[in-house]
This record gives structure tokens, C-alpha cells and sequence, in this order.
């Protein structure tokens, strides 16, 4: 399945993050090669957003913040809009 992203920003966010952080980019990395295998992947659909409906990946970090990966799919194209702090989770 073609995996994209929604807009230059979240992959340049990602590759500003193999530099600042390469741990957390590889537990990314990771996620977006699940998603990019199987989008009906269990692991990539516990956490659901109703609005707008978008499918959520936690990242979690043991030594920095989580990260959060948000995505849809259309059934033939996997599009991820966002990459970046977990701010989706009550504190």
C-alpha cells in the first residue's frame, strides 16, 4: 500500500527528527513500516480520533516525550498528516 504524507511539513519534521533524535526516529520509522505493510495492522489501530476521524499511533519514548502519528486511508493510499509530540493524550 502507497504510504504519502499530507504535506512537506510532516516530513520535514520527520527528518529534522533522525537528527535531533535518532532513537525516537527509528520507533517511528518502525511504525510508519507497519502502517506502510498493513494498514489493518492491529498495532496500528488501537487509538481512534472521532473528529476528525483519523486513525492514532503512539510512539512511546523512555527517555524523551512520546510522539504521536495521525493517518487515514482511503483503502489504497495511507496518508500520514501528522508526526510530532503525543498533545493527543489527557494528562
Amino acid at each position: 500500500m502507497a504510504l504519502e504524507f499530507a504535506s512537506h511539513e510532516v516530513d520535514k519534521d520527520l527528518g529534522a527528527l533522525k537528527i535531533i533524535n535518532p532513537c525516537m526516529y527509528e520507533r517511528i520509522n518502525d511504525r510508519l513500516d507497519w502502517l506502510e505493510d498493513d494498514h489493518k495492522d492491529p498495532r496500528v489501530r488501537r487509538h481512534r480520533l472521532h473528529c476528525p476521524k483519523l486513525w492514532l499511533i503512539r510512539v512511546p519514548a523512555p527517555d524523551s516525550d512520546d510522539y504521536a502519528i495521525l493517518w487515514e486511508t482511503d483503502g489504497e493510499t495511507t496518508v500520514v498528516h501528522y508526526i510530532g509530540p503525543d498533545v493527543f493524550r489527557s494528562r
